[in-house]
């Protein structure tokens, strides 16, 4: 082979490595787009104080915009309001799917407040738009919701499995 003609030379590079020298091929075709990565996100909230239904009820909404996997959590602290005790229920529902938690709150018989909060998180995978709701249920107890906090991150692939 004569130098400058193109044609691929090989020569060996120390430590037995080869070497190649030649001109550049063209370029490949471009390959398939990757699975969306985390890159939007969701969130509403609602600061000032909600008075709980005594049966379950939804306290906040969060709306989705897209179709997609989404890890979806909430937040909320709970206040009793009164002397009487009570086993808050609240849930954070994503169509099928959802999260629930039971927060007792002892009343305030002993001179100070009893507030508690509850985090939920769950999973979901939207087909279209939709809602995640935020329920909660005082049982006629006289007791509120503040501070409340939904935020939902969509993310490329999605797996939920029962921990063993």
């Amino acid at each position: 082979m004569s130098r400058g003609s193109g044609a691929l030379r090989v020569r060996r590079a120390s430590r037995g490595n080869r070497a190649f020298s030649g001109s550049q091929g063209p370029q490949g075709p471009k390959g398939d787009t990757g699975q969306i990565g985390p890159s939007n996100a969701y969130s509403s909230f609602k600061n000032g104080s909600v008075s709980l239904p005594s049966t379950l009820g939804t306290i906040a909404k969060l709306s989705i915009p897209a179709a997609g996997n989404y890890v979806i959590n909430g937040k909320v602290v709970l206040h009793d309001d009164v002397n009487t005790a009570v086993d808050v229920q609240c849930k954070l529902v994503a169509g099928g799917d959802f999260d629930q938690s039971q927060t007792l709150l002892t009343g305030n018989t002993a001179g100070f407040v009893s507030d508690d909060t509850a985090a939920l998180q769950v999973v979901h995978q939207f087909t279209a738009a939709g809602e995640v709701d935020l329920q909660c249920n005082g049982f006629g107890v006289n007791a509120d919701a503040s501070w409340i906090k939904i935020t939902a991150i969509q993310v490329g692939s999605l797996t939920n499995s029962a921990s063993s």
